[in-house]
Protein backbone atom coordinates (compact mmCIF):
# COMPACT_ATOMS: atom_id res chain seq x y z
CA UNK A 1 0.00 0.00 0.00
CA UNK A 2 1.21 3.53 -0.71
CA UNK A 3 2.81 5.23 2.33
CA UNK A 4 1.26 8.60 1.54
CA UNK A 5 -0.72 9.54 4.67
CA UNK A 6 -3.18 11.53 2.60
CA UNK A 7 -4.36 8.46 0.66
CA UNK A 8 -6.34 6.73 3.51
CA UNK A 9 -8.03 10.04 4.33
CA UNK A 10 -9.02 10.56 0.71
CA UNK A 11 -10.37 7.03 0.47
CA UNK A 12 -12.37 7.34 3.71
CA UNK A 13 -13.79 10.71 2.63
CA UNK A 14 -14.74 9.37 -0.79
CA UNK A 15 -16.41 6.31 0.77
CA UNK A 16 -18.37 8.45 3.26
CA UNK A 17 -19.50 10.80 0.48
CA UNK A 18 -20.65 7.97 -1.79
CA UNK A 19 -22.37 6.21 1.14
CA UNK A 20 -24.29 9.38 1.98
CA UNK A 21 -25.19 9.95 -1.68
CA UNK A 22 -26.68 6.45 -1.74
CA UNK A 23 -28.89 7.27 1.25
CA UNK A 24 -26.80 5.18 3.67
CA UNK A 25 -28.48 2.01 2.42
CA UNK A 26 -25.74 0.24 0.46
CA UNK A 27 -21.97 0.44 0.78
CA UNK A 28 -20.17 1.94 -2.23
CA UNK A 29 -18.08 -0.42 -4.40
CA UNK A 30 -14.31 -0.46 -4.24
CA UNK A 31 -14.02 0.59 -7.88
CA UNK A 32 -16.32 3.59 -7.33
CA UNK A 33 -14.29 4.68 -4.31
CA UNK A 34 -11.03 4.14 -6.22
CA UNK A 35 -12.17 6.37 -9.05
CA UNK A 36 -13.52 9.06 -6.71
CA UNK A 37 -10.35 9.13 -4.58
CA UNK A 38 -8.04 8.62 -7.59
CA UNK A 39 -5.94 5.95 -5.93
CA UNK A 40 -4.73 2.47 -6.85
CA UNK A 41 -6.94 -0.59 -6.52
CA UNK A 42 -4.65 -2.07 -3.84
CA UNK A 43 -4.88 1.06 -1.65
CA UNK A 44 -8.64 1.33 -2.10
CA UNK A 45 -9.28 -2.34 -1.25
CA UNK A 46 -7.22 -2.27 1.96
CA UNK A 47 -8.73 0.96 3.30
CA UNK A 48 -12.26 -0.10 2.30
CA UNK A 49 -11.92 -3.27 4.38
CA UNK A 50 -11.32 -1.18 7.49
CA UNK A 51 -14.06 1.27 6.52
CA UNK A 52 -16.67 -1.47 6.08
CA UNK A 53 -15.55 -3.24 9.26
CA UNK A 54 -16.04 -0.01 11.21
CA UNK A 55 -19.55 0.48 9.81
CA UNK A 56 -20.53 -3.14 10.48
CA UNK A 57 -19.26 -3.22 14.06
CA UNK A 58 -21.45 -0.37 15.28
CA UNK A 59 -21.00 1.25 18.73
CA UNK A 60 -19.21 -0.89 21.34
CA UNK A 61 -21.22 -1.76 24.49
CA UNK A 62 -19.99 -0.14 27.65
CA UNK A 63 -18.52 -2.54 30.25
CA UNK A 64 -20.77 -3.34 33.24
CA UNK A 65 -19.20 -3.30 36.71
CA UNK A 66 -20.78 -5.25 39.55
CA UNK A 67 -21.59 -2.86 42.41
CA UNK A 68 -19.88 -3.72 45.70
CA UNK A 69 -23.28 -3.99 47.48
CA UNK A 70 -24.22 -7.03 45.40
CA UNK A 71 -21.36 -9.00 46.91
CA UNK A 72 -23.31 -9.16 50.20
CA UNK A 73 -26.53 -10.43 48.65
CA UNK A 74 -27.64 -13.98 49.21
CA UNK A 75 -26.00 -16.75 47.17
CA UNK A 76 -29.25 -17.36 45.32
CA UNK A 77 -29.21 -13.90 44.06
CA UNK A 78 -25.63 -14.35 42.98
CA UNK A 79 -26.53 -17.54 41.15
CA UNK A 80 -29.38 -15.74 39.45
CA UNK A 81 -27.02 -12.92 38.56
CA UNK A 82 -24.50 -15.42 37.28
CA UNK A 83 -27.13 -17.07 35.13
CA UNK A 84 -28.14 -13.66 33.82
CA UNK A 85 -24.45 -12.94 33.08
CA UNK A 86 -24.10 -16.22 31.25
CA UNK A 87 -27.19 -15.43 29.23
CA UNK A 88 -25.81 -11.99 28.44
CA UNK A 89 -22.49 -13.54 27.43
CA UNK A 90 -24.27 -16.06 25.22
CA UNK A 91 -26.26 -13.27 23.65
CA UNK A 92 -23.08 -11.28 23.13
CA UNK A 93 -21.43 -14.27 21.49
CA UNK A 94 -24.46 -14.68 19.24
CA UNK A 95 -24.29 -11.01 18.32
CA UNK A 96 -20.59 -11.35 17.63
CA UNK A 97 -21.28 -14.38 15.45
CA UNK A 98 -23.88 -12.42 13.49
CA UNK A 99 -21.45 -9.53 13.11
CA UNK A 100 -18.69 -11.88 12.04
CA UNK A 101 -20.97 -13.54 9.49
CA UNK A 102 -21.97 -10.14 8.15
CA UNK A 103 -18.33 -9.06 7.93
CA UNK A 104 -17.43 -12.29 6.14
CA UNK A 105 -20.26 -11.78 3.66
CA UNK A 106 -19.15 -8.19 3.15
CA UNK A 107 -15.56 -9.33 2.59
CA UNK A 108 -16.72 -11.84 0.01
CA UNK A 109 -18.74 -9.12 -1.71
CA UNK A 110 -15.70 -6.87 -1.61
CA UNK A 111 -13.56 -9.58 -3.19
CA UNK A 112 -16.12 -10.09 -5.95
CA UNK A 113 -16.18 -6.36 -6.63
CA UNK A 114 -12.38 -6.32 -6.80
CA UNK A 115 -12.41 -9.15 -9.34
CA UNK A 116 -14.93 -7.28 -11.49
CA UNK A 117 -12.94 -4.05 -11.19
CA UNK A 118 -9.67 -5.75 -12.13
CA UNK A 119 -11.32 -7.39 -15.13
CA UNK A 120 -12.67 -3.99 -16.23
CA UNK A 121 -9.21 -2.47 -15.85
CA UNK A 122 -7.67 -5.30 -17.88
CA UNK A 123 -10.21 -4.74 -20.66
CA UNK A 124 -9.48 -0.99 -20.67
CA UNK A 125 -5.74 -1.67 -20.80
CA UNK A 126 -6.15 -4.10 -23.69
CA UNK A 127 -8.27 -1.56 -25.58
CA UNK A 128 -5.64 1.16 -24.99
CA UNK A 129 -2.86 -1.18 -26.17
CA UNK A 130 -4.81 -1.96 -29.35
CA UNK A 131 -5.31 1.74 -30.02
CA UNK A 132 -1.59 2.42 -29.51
CA UNK A 133 -0.69 -0.42 -31.90
CA UNK A 134 -3.07 0.99 -34.53
CA UNK A 135 -1.53 4.46 -34.09
CA UNK A 136 1.99 3.09 -34.49
CA UNK A 137 0.97 1.27 -37.67
CA UNK A 138 -0.64 4.43 -39.09
CA UNK A 139 2.49 6.45 -38.27
CA UNK A 140 4.64 3.89 -40.10
CA UNK A 141 2.34 4.10 -43.14
CA UNK A 142 2.48 7.92 -43.14
CA UNK A 143 6.28 7.85 -42.86
CA UNK A 144 6.46 5.47 -45.84
CA UNK A 145 4.17 7.74 -47.87
CA UNK A 146 6.26 10.80 -46.97
CA UNK A 147 9.45 8.97 -48.02
CA UNK A 148 7.88 8.01 -51.35
CA UNK A 149 6.80 11.63 -51.95
CA UNK A 150 10.32 12.88 -51.19
CA UNK A 151 11.82 10.44 -53.69
CA UNK A 152 9.29 11.51 -56.33
CA UNK A 153 10.08 15.18 -55.72
CA UNK A 154 13.80 14.42 -56.01
CA UNK A 155 13.27 12.71 -59.38
CA UNK A 156 11.13 15.60 -60.60
CA UNK A 157 13.83 18.07 -59.55
CA UNK A 158 16.46 16.09 -61.46
CA UNK A 159 14.24 15.95 -64.57
CA UNK A 160 13.59 19.71 -64.33
CA UNK A 161 17.32 20.44 -64.07
CA UNK A 162 18.01 18.28 -67.14
CA UNK A 163 15.23 20.02 -69.10
CA UNK A 164 16.54 23.46 -68.14
CA UNK A 165 20.04 22.48 -69.28
CA UNK A 166 18.64 21.26 -72.62
CA UNK A 167 16.72 24.50 -73.05
CA UNK A 168 19.89 26.54 -72.48
CA UNK A 169 21.79 24.43 -75.03
CA UNK A 170 19.07 24.73 -77.66
CA UNK A 171 18.74 28.45 -77.02
CA UNK A 172 22.46 28.93 -77.59
CA UNK A 173 22.26 26.99 -80.86
CA UNK A 174 19.27 29.05 -81.93
CA UNK A 175 21.19 32.28 -81.28
CA UNK A 176 24.15 30.98 -83.32
CA UNK A 177 21.90 29.99 -86.21
CA UNK A 178 20.22 33.39 -86.07
CA UNK A 179 23.62 35.07 -86.27
CA UNK A 180 24.67 32.88 -89.21
CA UNK A 181 21.41 33.61 -91.04
CA UNK A 182 21.91 37.34 -90.57
CA UNK A 183 25.44 37.07 -91.95
CA UNK A 184 24.24 35.12 -94.98
CA UNK A 185 21.45 37.62 -95.57
CA UNK A 186 23.87 40.52 -95.37
CA UNK A 187 26.31 38.78 -97.71
CA UNK A 188 23.51 37.98 -100.13
CA UNK A 189 22.28 41.57 -100.17
CA UNK A 190 25.82 42.84 -100.74
CA UNK A 191 26.49 40.37 -103.52
CA UNK A 192 23.14 40.99 -105.14
CA UNK A 193 23.72 44.76 -105.20
CA UNK A 194 27.35 44.56 -106.39
CA UNK A 195 27.09 41.86 -109.07
CA UNK A 196 23.66 41.19 -110.49
CA UNK A 197 24.86 38.69 -113.14
CA UNK A 198 25.95 36.24 -110.48
CA UNK A 199 22.55 34.59 -110.46
CA UNK A 200 23.96 31.15 -109.87
CA UNK A 201 25.79 32.32 -106.77
CA UNK A 202 22.65 34.06 -105.52
CA UNK A 203 20.61 30.94 -106.07
CA UNK A 204 23.15 28.91 -104.09
CA UNK A 205 23.08 31.50 -101.33
CA UNK A 206 19.28 31.42 -101.31
CA UNK A 207 19.35 27.65 -101.10
CA UNK A 208 21.84 27.75 -98.22
CA UNK A 209 19.78 30.45 -96.51
CA UNK A 210 16.64 28.36 -96.84
CA UNK A 211 18.41 25.34 -95.38
CA UNK A 212 19.73 27.40 -92.48
CA UNK A 213 16.27 28.88 -91.94
CA UNK A 214 14.72 25.41 -91.89
CA UNK A 215 17.31 24.17 -89.39
CA UNK A 216 16.75 27.22 -87.21
CA UNK A 217 12.97 26.73 -87.24
CA UNK A 218 13.46 23.08 -86.33
CA UNK A 219 15.67 24.01 -83.39
CA UNK A 220 13.22 26.67 -82.24
CA UNK A 221 10.44 24.10 -82.26
CA UNK A 222 12.62 21.77 -80.12
CA UNK A 223 13.28 24.61 -77.67
CA UNK A 224 9.58 25.47 -77.49
CA UNK A 225 8.73 21.83 -76.82
CA UNK A 226 11.36 21.60 -74.07
CA UNK A 227 10.08 24.67 -72.19
CA UNK A 228 6.40 23.84 -72.84
CA UNK A 229 5.58 27.03 -74.73
CA UNK A 230 5.86 28.79 -78.08
CA UNK A 231 8.69 31.18 -78.94
CA UNK A 232 7.30 34.06 -81.00
CA UNK A 233 9.17 34.78 -84.23
CA UNK A 234 11.32 37.92 -84.16
CA UNK A 235 12.22 37.90 -87.84
CA UNK A 236 10.03 37.65 -90.91
CA UNK A 237 12.09 35.43 -93.16
CA UNK A 238 9.37 35.17 -95.83
CA UNK A 239 9.48 38.91 -96.39
CA UNK A 240 13.27 38.87 -96.61
CA UNK A 241 13.12 36.06 -99.15
CA UNK A 242 10.79 38.08 -101.36
CA UNK A 243 13.08 41.14 -101.14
Amino acid sequence: MNTDTDIPTRIMSAADALFEQGGGIQFPTVDAVRKAARVSMNDASQVMKAWRRAHLAGPKPAPVDVPPALQDIHRAWLEALWRAAQHHASQSMANMQVAWDAERAETEQLNREMVVAFEAQAAELEHANNERAACRQRIAELEAEAHAHLESMSRMSSDLSAAQAEVRTQSARAVEIQRRADELRTELDRTHAANAPQAAKDAASQTELAAVRAEMLHLMQMVAGAIGGRIPATKDYSDRKRQ
